[in-house]
């Protein structure tokens, strides 16, 4: 809900960022009749570009997925306009909001990853494989700890040990 406040927030500043107060009439009018497009579009938008459950993703990720939704966003209402013959809706009012809504959006979605981050405990983690690939993969999992797994143990394929014996034994 917080997401869809933002984007919905996102598109009022920008109108009142081009228009001050006094605000063309027919501009808010257009901007309401698009409004429940812009909410199925949005929400549509941010379950496809991964941006409802942010407990495994990285900082990067995120941004990057809220700067594609923000400019899928604006193609959807600029040709919305358009197909849905709402002229007085102002171009330059998408163009504005789309900064607007990329610091919004990315302020909301850092606030709860880093939330989630807080609350969520590594995940215990034993990596098996050849003995090079299993120490590098572990190597590359401890360093992303945005991950979320802690590397408890690494098993490689040994001619003298039984794998499966050190995996079933690990402390996980």
């Amino acid at each position: 809900a917080g997401d869809l406040v933002a984007l919905i927030w996102g598109y009022y500043s920008a109108i009142f960022m081009l228009f001050g107060f006094a605000a063309p009439n027919i501009a808010l009018v257009s901007y309401l009749h698009l409004l429940p497009l812009l909410l199925v579009s949005a929400g549509l938008l941010l379950n496809v570009n991964g941006l409802l459950s942010l407990a495994r993703k990285s900082i990067w990720e995120i941004a990057t997925a809220v700067l594609v939704t923000s400019v899928e966003l604006f193609c959807i209402m600029a040709g919305a306009s358009y197909l849905f013959q709402e002229y007085s809706f102002p171009r330059s009012v998408a163009v504005v909001a789309i900064p607007i809504h990329i610091l919004l959006l990315s302020g909301w979605k850092y606030f709860f990853w880093k939330l989630e981050h807080g609350a969520m405990r590594p995940k215990r983690t034993l990596v098996v494989g050849t003995e090079n690939s299993a120490a590098r993969i572990a190597q590359t999992v401890r360093v992303n700890e945005s991950l979320g797994y802690d590397v408890v143990a690494y098993c490689g394929q040994f001619k003298d040990e039984n794998w499966e014996h050190n995996a079933a034994t690990a402390d996980l």
